[in-house]
């Protein structure tokens, strides 16, 4: 009998051993030794080891810090996925929201400026960046709902949507400059030509119109609504966009003279 409460109680004590060194507070430390040695790798499967542990209840609590700091990790090691998680789930507890809303769009930025994946198709890839995109926009949209004064957001946002509104507008354009060849000798097919141009500019529309209500003074938007509105017939609005664009130049041009 006192044989087998000796051997329960060196299990008791392997147990607590073993649980302790398994705590999220030995794993931090353990993940910060390796990223001091620069072991990155290491570090990221400690540090996503413990926040596991708050997840999975296995420990009362959250660290919030963790989240962020496995954040700031996993993009240095270029885990891009795994730093826009961890980014947002910072955002959502409350820690540090505005820099992770940063930090979450520049690796969301990195992801969807990748032009290949080895473990996807050409079509699955294009699939996963339309998601990339997509979180993105909702990403700097919250960004912007809770810091309405930081211009970077809107800039970035801005710059996002002008991007998803200048392809179809390079479509339109090229369409339209393609078809100038059909003019004279083939007329309809000219006309049917415009008619497809206008359905691109007409996609372009949208996106162009967030871009420039997001960086009023950005000139890029404006001037690509200006083409746009005028191969739509819509020329009171293309004269209006025109004439801001003359009177941001001359107060341009006007600064430029007082500093001088």
């Amino acid at each position: 009998m006192k044989q087998l409460t000796i051997f329960a109680l060196v299990l008791f004590i392997f147990a607590s051993v073993q649980a302790q060194e398994q705590s999220p507070k030995t794993l931090k430390k353990q993940g910060y030794q390796a990223y001091k040695a620069q072991n990155y790798k290491e570090a990221l499967k400690l540090w996503e080891k413990a926040i596991n542990m708050f997840e999975n209840d296995t420990v009362p609590g959250v660290d919030t810090a963790l989240y962020y700091n496995t954040g700031i990790l996993a993009y240095k090691s270029k885990n891009y996925n795994i730093a826009s998680d961890k980014f947002e789930s910072s955002a959502k507890l409350g820690f540090k929201p505005q820099k992770c809303y940063k930090y979450r769009h520049h690796a969301l930025k990195k992801l969807l400026e990748q032009e290949k994946s080895d473990d996807l198709e050409e079509a699955k890839m294009d699939s996963v960046k339309a998601t990339y995109r997509d979180s993105m926009i909702t990403n700097l949209q919250r960004a912007i709902d809770k810091f309405p004064d930081n211009d970077q957001f809107k800039e970035d946002l801005s710059t996002q949507y002008y991007k998803d509104g200048v392809k179809p507008y390079n479509k339109a354009t090229t369409i339209i400059k393609e078809a100038e060849s059909y003019r004279e000798d083939k007329p309809e097919k000219f006309e049917k030509e415009l008619e497809k141009a206008k359905e691109k500019f007409k996609e372009a529309l949208e996106p162009m119109k967030k871009a420039h209500k997001l960086t009023p003074r950005d000139k890029g938007p404006m001037q690509a609504l200006t083409v746009i509105y005028t191969n739509l017939g819509k020329k009171d609005k293309a004269k209006k966009i025109d004439q801001k664009i003359n009177a941001l130049e001359q107060k341009e041009a006007q600064n430029q003279q007082e500093e001088g």
